[in-house]
């Protein structure tokens, strides 16, 4: 499942333009029209919750980090707050929000769930590390300058349902 989170648009024609000059309502002047500020919002918020939602992309909707979200969720008050201070603190660790490696954000993530949010290091690093090999990936995941020795908690012995069919093909 995914929750999508983004930005406000005007579209050509659309009914929100009449409320413009109500809600002092300032947009991007190129396509799509993203709501840049408004009486209520200013400038740089609108910023912070763009890169919100860009995060929250990359983080909670790509479901690379399942276990790890289950784990920062349990040891947040609000997960909203929690995943709003995560945001900044990427936005302030990496200064972007696109060209993103994983191993660089499953890192970013590290380092903040164990010295800002004060997760035991060795939590972090099994939910972490589960996510890391949920799916095969090339390389090592490194968290916090420490290569992470490869443990899955996935019986990785039985096969999947297709092998399971076609095993059957092969015995007597």
């Amino acid at each position: 499942q995914e929750i999508q989170v983004g930005i406000l648009k005007r579209l050509r024609g659309t009914p929100i333009a009449r409320h413009d000059a109500e809600f002092e309502m300032k947009y991007s002047s190129m396509p799509p029209y993203e709501i840049l500020e408004n009486r209520d919002i200013p400038f740089t918020e609108m910023q912070r919750m763009r890169r919100f939602a860009r995060y929250w992309d990359l983080v909670a909707n790509s479901g690379n980090f399942t276990a790890t979200l289950a784990l920062f969720w349990k040891h947040s008050a609000s997960p909203f707050a929690a995943f709003l201070a995560l945001s900044d603190d990427l936005y302030q660790r990496l200064r972007r929000t696109h060209q993103i490696s994983l191993p660089v954000l499953a890192d970013a993530f590290f380092q903040f769930m164990t010295t800002d949010q004060s997760i035991p290091e060795k939590e972090a690093i099994a939910a972490l590390n589960e996510d890391w090999h949920r799916v095969p990936r090339r390389g090592l995941l490194r968290l916090g300058g420490k290569e992470i020795e490869a443990v899955s908690s996935r019986d990785t012995t039985k096969p999947g349902p297709a092998a399971r069919r076609q095993s059957r093909h092969l015995t007597p």
